[in-house]
């Protein structure tokens, strides 16, 4: 017979194992999500999406490997126009 205790414990490791794996593919749709998207998706943009705070996004790509800083256009250094 099972008591509990032992049925309380195996709702947990079942839990814990369906969470790693949703942990794992969070990852992988956050990675494909930025790398498909490319320069036209932001990481506020992803957060809200998945439902997730940014930090976890950002955590998620630096896992990847990924650098997430985009980079920045240079200024013009040409004449400026004033009308």
């Amino acid at each position: 017979m099972t008591t509990s205790k032992e049925f309380a414990l195996r709702a947990l490791r079942a839990w814990a194992r369906r969470r790693t794996a949703l942990e794992y593919d969070r990852l992988h749709l956050v990675v494909a999500a930025w790398e498909v998207a490319d320069e036209d998706v932001t990481v506020s943009e992803i957060a809200e999406a998945s439902g997730i705070a940014r930090g976890t996004v950002y955590n998620d790509l630096r896992r990847a490997g990924i650098t997430y800083a985009r980079p920045v256009p240079p200024k013009s250094t040409g004449p400026r126009v004033v009308e």
